[in-house]
């Protein structure tokens, strides 16, 4: 067996190929990635809730920052290296959200024009509802969106798995939790 880690060039480049995919493959998943709101006051549109100002909890300022921290459920960063333990209840968190949300539940499409479709109905839906410029965003929003978030991270996982079952890669699934 061939042991990853000695930073060929193969290597480096499936690396960031993988983290790249994972990383845009959830961020189409993500409502504010999908929309920005233009207005009088934003003509030239919001920036996907970058400008829209949220009285600051947790360190969060602004509408895109909340969402992207799963409406303040995920507030803390990490730190890296990951440990074991990080590891350990990182997978307890999916393991609940999936079971919440569990596969059969969740359009099997494979097209990301309707996975962006999706996004985009939610934020134009429900993100923006509800709000006030610079003022706290209220709890009933949080818990709402927060359970359209976790339906959007398990949804994005269910297909990121599906594309990864799909690919030929020369490459174990236990040799790319490394990668």
């Amino acid at each position: 067996m061939r042991k990853y880690g000695s930073d060929t060039s193969e290597e480096i480049a499936l690396s960031n190929g993988i983290r790249f995919l994972m990383h845009y493959l959830g961020d189409i998943h993500q409502p504010l990635h999908c929309v920005s709101r233009v207005d009088d006051k934003y003509p030239s549109g919001d920036k996907g809730g970058n400008a829209f100002p949220t009285k600051s909890h947790y360190g969060t300022k602004e509408l895109h920052a909340v969402w992207d921290k799963v409406l303040y459920e995920f507030h803390v960063t990490e730190k890296v290296p990951i440990t074991d333990d990080d590891w350990v209840n990182q997978g307890t968190i999916a393991a609940r959200i999936m079971k919440e949300n569990p596969e059969s539940e969740i359009d099997p499409s494979m097209d990301p024009t309707v996975w962006a479709k999706e996004s985009y109905d939610i934020a134009s839906t429900f993100v923006y509802g509800g709000l006030t410029e610079g003022a706290a965003v209220p709890d009933e929003y949080v818990t709402k969106g927060r359970a359209l978030a976790e339906k959007r991270i398990a949804t994005g996982g269910y297909r990121l798995a599906k594309l990864l079952e799909s690919m030929t890669l020369a490459i174990s699934a236990e040799e790319m939790k490394f990668l």
